[in-house]
């Protein structure tokens, strides 16, 4: 037998070194420690009370907190930007308030700023905390597409469920999403989502799945893009 085959050893916790990995995350840690810690802790919108934007969860999938008037304890609801090298979804604006809407609006636009096309504007179901930004979100885009027409809306479509677009008068849905439905987003990385109607948190309540990725159950009230995180 050779010798060689008793001594093999697993990298998995050791790497090439022979230092234990934990060694090697400590050294990568204590890196970190430079004299300007202090300050950017304090940069930090948490060490403001600022509540935090941009939080990029995966790649590719942005959620983005906005105040609304949700049911307490919460005070925030969760808008989601999905994003393509080529395209852009922007799920649930729902915010009313307009120092939220502009925060939003300053976030969609640098994303577009980067030579993104804007797909549509998704509400996955009708509750206000929901939907209570989608109308200023549409004026925006117009106001900086430089729509000459006088239709505010350039050339934006609105998805929802028909039961969602029943419930809202005063909101124009181009696109009724139904089960099984899939949105495809141009450009790299390939994104697909398929459409789950999921109605008990609201009639016409969607939830979104992507397609190339074993779906992850999480509660429809709090979150309405399943994946695996």
């Amino acid at each position: 037998m050779d010798s060689r085959g008793s001594s093999s050893r697993s990298l998995g916790a050791f790497g090439d070194s022979g230092c234990p990995a934990g060694a090697a995350r400590f050294e990568n840690s204590i890196k970190g420690l430079t004299d300007d810690l202090i300050q950017r802790f304090l940069s930090l919108p948490n060490a403001r009370h600022e509540p935090v934007r941009r939080i990029e969860f995966r790649p590719n999938y942005i959620c983005f907190p906005v105040r609304t008037p949700t049911k307490p304890p919460a005070t925030h609801t969760n808008c989601y930007l999905i994003y393509t090298s080529q395209s852009l979804l922007v799920i649930d604006p729902g915010s009313p308030y307009e120092d939220e809407q502009r925060a939003l609006a300053a976030a969609v636009d640098e994303l577009l700023a980067e030579g993104r096309t804007l797909s549509g504007i998704l509400l996955t179901h009708v509750h206000p905390d929901h939907v209570g930004g989608v109308n200023a979100l549409l004026e925006h885009l117009g106001d900086v597409r430089g729509d000459v027409r006088g239709d505010v809306r350039g050339d934006v479509r609105v998805w929802a469920h028909e039961l969602t677009a029943a419930a809202l008068p005063d909101t124009q849905v181009d696109t009724m999403l139904e089960d099984e439905d899939v949105l495809v987003l141009e450009g790299e990385p390939p994104i697909s989502l398929r459409v789950m109607h999921m109605p008990g948190h609201a009639r016409g309540h969607l939830c979104l799945s992507m397609t190339n990725e074993p779906a992850r159950c999480c509660p429809a009230t709090t979150s309405s893009v399943w994946g695996q995180y």
